[in-house]
């Protein structure tokens, strides 16, 4: 029992003085396997950061991306999601950094890697149909395929060179 004892309280010893409650480095990775509350700033360094959780919560009402865009504009920026309909894609918004434009897009296969931008030249990039109430500002097209009701307020120029009316 005493090697026993001595060899658990060379354990405990270890443990506390691994990192004193004033602060300290751990070398190696660390586990910990219950709840972890940290009452200051977190400073994460790494390429990656993964979070396995099902909900996250942020206080923040503005979230920022692409801090590392600032001195150039050579980042796509935005965000994007993993589905299956038969292939794993990839659907989102994002301002590209090449047309400076916002697109919603869907069916993206290729993987986003370290350069993290899409490839709207891609064979498998397509827009994807954006529903919505309004939409306020300049509309400015090649072309309009409207389902329902269009009810126009305001100034209207229309040129046209072409109208197709379908069933009335």
């Amino acid at each position: 029992i005493t090697n026993a004892w001595a060899t658990a309280n060379a354990a405990f010893i270890t443990a506390n003085n691994e990192l004193a409650n004033t602060g300290g480095t751990i070398n190696g990775s660390l586990t910990v396997a219950n709840n972890v509350t940290i009452g200051g700033n977190l400073t994460v360094l790494g390429n990656t950061v993964s979070v396995s959780t099902s909900d996250i919560y942020v206080t923040d009402p503005l979230i920022s991306l692409a801090n590392n865009n600032i001195s150039s504009d050579l980042l796509d920026i935005g965000v994007y999601g993993y589905y299956n309909d038969g292939t794993v894609a990839k659907t989102g918004v994002i301002r590209d950094s090449g047309t400076k434009e916002w697109s919603f897009f869907q069916s993206y296969t290729p993987i986003i890697g370290l350069g993290n931008s899409i490839d709207l030249n891609d064979a498998s990039f397509q827009y994807a149909n954006v529903n919505a109430s309004v939409f306020k500002g300049s509309l400015v097209g090649g072309y309009a395929n409207i389902i329902g009701d269009l009810t126009v307020t305001g100034n209207t120029n229309i040129n046209l060179n072409e109208i197709v009316i379908g069933s009335i």
